[in-house]
């Protein structure tokens, strides 16, 4: 073979195959563009796993959170040991409500689930109706009918009311009662199914009662149902009055107040606008809220004559409706009313006050029969028209030795007139008293003072044949306040029957100074 067929050779070897320099060199872009997309995949999965952890150590994006009506876990001590399963239980736990983006995944989900698919995330709190309309489910057993107080629970309410307001009136206290409606009273076309009209709700018949009394009261409901037309008076995805139906109810208040106290200018809507509004209900379903709600402009004028100082028991449908007060306010007091109970609180800012406030929603208009309003003495002219027996527990062993049984911790004192009333001395202070067998419809309790602070009472009562000593169950508890000496409990409902050992502690703390008068059973 010469030279130029070595040549050939070459060539031909070349074009069969045999790798040239350009030829490794693509081979080389190709496998290096391969692997910068293999590393630019794996950044870019590292980072969106590790953005959690990162937005929840930092909170870089702040981004809105999920209204859930509850507590998040928080970190846990690394006190102890910290290899312990409560601990990394613990851990897992505060993880698990706090990793970063958690609440925008949970609202992206909801959001599909109740826009697209039509589900009810929350159905235990939240009502979807129609017309972008939620309501909370708390008002169904109001639009059912469902919850329909006793007559003479009604009557109790409205008559327990009407002596508040005599009482606070001998005082120079203007009182004034009222109650939201809830939002299915006012639009119940927009629930998932019809209302239950053959019955009368609990709302309507205690304002006829309250009405019947004479009792200082503002019919919201009929005033909303007058003026509903082609603008809301309710949030659609919130539970409460929207600021045009806030704003009726303060002009229908300061109306009210005016009798008593005259109001210069009253207030006057300037201008309206609609912007998203986060209501409580979308919060409950875990979304967004995207609807407008009306935003009002008012015009509140000038007064330069203030209401005096004023005491209000409300719930969360004042929020929008008390600071519309605040031009015509010279002071004011406000108190969640379940939180917190006016005879907790009222002897301690009753000075000075002219008017009392109290406004309920509707659905929750049943917890007023627990709530105490008899703050001031009670009369014993409440038991006339009925015969009663009545049985006075002694205070002291030379009183009756045959009832009066055993004391403790009570010091009994001597009146000039030679009658005795009891102090507690220390935080389990009780006297005992054992009867034949007596049933019990009313107790008669009278202090010789009023207390200087609020005291819990307890009263028992038991059979001597019972294994059990006295009993939780067997008991009811009461409050002495600064404002009262006469306590008349009636205890009818609780069925005391057939009962003949008694017992009354007085006091929950050391130190306690209740001076017992006088003890009656009717």
């Amino acid at each position: 073979m010469n030279k130029n067929n070595k040549i050939d050779v070459f060539k031909k070897n070349n074009k069969m195959g045999v790798f040239k320099k350009n030829d490794k060199i693509d081979v080389f872009k190709k496998n290096h563009k391969f692997d910068t997309f293999k590393i630019l995949y794996i950044s870019i999965f590292l980072i969106i796993i590790a953005l959690p952890l990162i937005e929840m150590s930092t909170n870089l994006f702040d981004p809105p959170k999920l209204n859930e009506k509850r507590k998040k876990a928080e970190m846990p001590s690394f006190k102890g040991n910290p290899l312990n399963s409560e601990f990394i239980s613990d851990i897992e736990d505060y993880f698990n409500d706090n990793y970063g983006f958690r609440d925008q995944f949970i609202m992206l989900n909801n959001t599909l689930d109740v826009k697209l698919l039509g589900v009810n995330t929350n159905k235990d709190s939240v009502i979807i109706g129609k017309n972008d309309y939620l309501y909370s489910a708390e008002e169904l057993d109001d639009y059912t009918k469902t919850n329909l107080l006793e007559d003479w629970e009604i009557k109790k309410l409205a008559k327990e009311l009407a002596k508040l307001q005599k009482d606070l009136k001998d005082r120079g206290i203007y009182f004034l009662f009222t109650v939201a409606p809830n939002k299915s009273t006012i639009y119940p076309e927009y629930m998932p199914f019809e209302e239950n009209t053959s019955k009368e709700g609990n709302l309507d018949r205690l304002q006829r009662e309250l009405d019947n009394l004479g009792v200082n009261s503002i019919d919201f409901k009929k005033l909303l149902l007058e003026n509903k037309g082609e603008k809301d008076l309710y949030y659609k995805r919130d539970t409460h009055w929207n600021d045009i139906g806030s704003f009726l109810a303060t002009e229908a208040l300061l109306q009210n107040l005016s009798k008593e106290y005259p109001i210069v200018d009253m207030p006057k809507i300037e201008g309206m606008k609609e912007e998203v509004y986060s209501g409580d209900l979308d919060g409950l379903l875990g979304l967004k809220s995207w609807i407008n709600e009306y935003k009002l402009d008012i015009d509140y004028g000038y007064t330069y004559k203030k209401l005096p100082k004023m005491i209000s028991y409300m719930d969360s449908f004042s929020y929008n409706v008390l600071p519309k007060l605040d031009k015509y306010s010279s002071y004011r007091i406000d108190h969640h009313n379940i939180q917190a109970d006016m005879h907790s609180n009222l002897s301690y800012n009753i000075e000075n006050t002219k008017i009392i406030y109290f406004e309920i929603v509707e659905r929750y208009l049943y917890k007023l029969l627990d709530y105490d309003f008899a703050l001031f003495d009670d009369d014993l002219k409440e038991l006339d028209g009925y015969t009663y027996n009545k049985t006075s527990l002694p205070l002291s062993e030379e009183d009756e030795k045959d009832i009066f049984t055993n004391y403790k911790y009570i010091e009994k004192v001597k009146n000039p007139d030679g009658s005795y009333y009891l102090e507690s001395r220390y935080d389990d202070s009780f006297i005992i008293w054992y009867l034949p067998e007596t049933n019990v419809n009313y107790l008669y309790l009278e202090l010789s003072e009023p207390p200087k602070d609020i005291s819990l009472l307890q009263f028992f009562w038991a059979t001597e044949d019972e294994e059990s000593d006295f009993t939780e169950e067997d008991s009811l508890k009461f409050i002495a306040t600064p404002l009262k000496t006469k306590y008349l409990i009636d205890v009818r409902h609780l069925s005391i029957e057939d009962i003949n050992r008694f017992r009354l502690d007085i006091g929950d703390k050391p130190g306690t100074a209740i001076k017992v008068n006088k003890i009656e059973l009717y």
